[in-house]
């Protein structure tokens, strides 16, 4: 007692334990608040509307890793997968917003899917907060054996030539390859008809086998079959060339206006504190840094891009914008 300032110690010898007593108690209490950010209790999780298995789910485990060691406690990879991801957004935008439970997701979710599905039980606006953008995946225009095409002009002309084989195939139909297809198409000036796939591979099956003329998609799905020879990439929609392709145009170097990336980003409930998500941000930066981590991404054909959860925002918002205006144009009519 003897080291606890006088004033502390004022009134009755009773009074001279008790004061002391509480300061204990409180500062016990507050200790968990005294210092900003993510606390070490619990176990956070990255929650992920896709089963086990690709790319994304690679990236959302290594995420979850790198917050793991970053913040000193467990956090896991939590897959949520269902009803087009919506199940892993209702469990990120009711959970509390402490920044232990985050949602990893594709641009999808948050900037194509509220203009083309009715009844959407979340607003990507209102119920996250963006943290940081993990990655890049450009969306490009390839090429196989039906078009002897090898640029983009000349598949434009082959495509004035012979209209009932022009078609390009989707992974689906309502998503950035799709509205990416129509965009080029209508720049263009050429008719194409979207062949809508269950996913890419079968689409590039198809290409290959001389079933459709063209697969709009992502660049990385891609690289494999363009080293081998078996397909031609002719441009891509990203702002500049791509380390993952460095010798495939962008359609604006080539007098196309046509802008689209797919990235993967990190979101936290809305209402998480600033600190909170600027910690959060730092974390994901630093991974994106490392050796190891860009290696890791470079694999999975992604691209690194920095960004503030500020910077991130301000794209999220963006996009949302853009591809609503793209989709409304398209005539695309959204789904129950």
């Amino acid at each position: 007692m003897s080291a606890l300032p006088e004033t502390l110690l004022s009134g009755s010898r009773r009074g001279r334990v008790l004061v002391p007593a509480i300061v204990l108690a409180l500062s016990g209490l507050l200790g968990p608040f005294a210092a900003p950010g993510v606390h070490a209790q619990g176990t956070g999780r990255v929650v992920l509307g896709f089963a086990p298995g690709g790319a994304i789910d690679t990236m959302s485990r290594l995420v979850a890793d790198r917050l793991r060691e970053g913040l000193g406690h467990p956090f896991i990879a939590d897959n949520r997968a269902g009803a087009e991801g919506r199940i892993a957004i209702d469990a990120v935008k009711s959970a509390s917003p402490d920044g232990k439970t985050l949602l990893f997701t594709p641009i999808a979710n948050i900037c194509i899917y509220p203009h083309t599905q009715k009844n959407l039980p979340y607003d990507p606006q209102r119920d996250l907060t963006p943290v940081a953008l993990v990655g890049l995946f450009p969306i490009g225009l390839a090429v196989g054996p039906m078009t002897p095409a090898k640029t983009v002009a000349e598949f434009v002309a082959w495509a004035k030539a012979n209209p009932r084989d022009a078609t390009f195939g989707t992974p689906g139909n309502g998503n950035i390859p799709h509205f990416t297809g129509i965009t080029f198409a209508r720049a263009a000036g050429i008719e194409l008809t979207n062949v809508p796939f269950k996913g890419t591979p079968p689409a590039v099956t198809a290409l290959l086998g001389g079933q459709i003329a063209a697969v709009v998609s992502t660049i990385g799905d891609f690289v494999p079959q363009a080293r081998a020879g078996k397909l031609r990439i002719l441009a891509h929609a990203s702002g500049a060339r791509s380390p993952i392709a460095p010798d495939v145009p962008t359609f604006k170097e080539l007098g196309i206006d046509l802008l689209a990336n797919g990235w993967y980003g990190l979101f936290a409930p809305a209402g998480t504190p600033a600190n909170v998500i600027d910690q959060l941000n730092r974390i994901v930066i630093d991974a994106q840094r490392a050796g190891d981590f860009k290696a890791r991404m470079e694999s999975l054909a992604l691209e690194v891009r920095l960004t503030t959860p500020a910077e991130f925002a301000a794209l999220v918002r963006e996009d949302y914008e853009r591809w609503g205006k793209v989709i409304r144009a398209s005539g695309f009519k959204a789904l129950e």
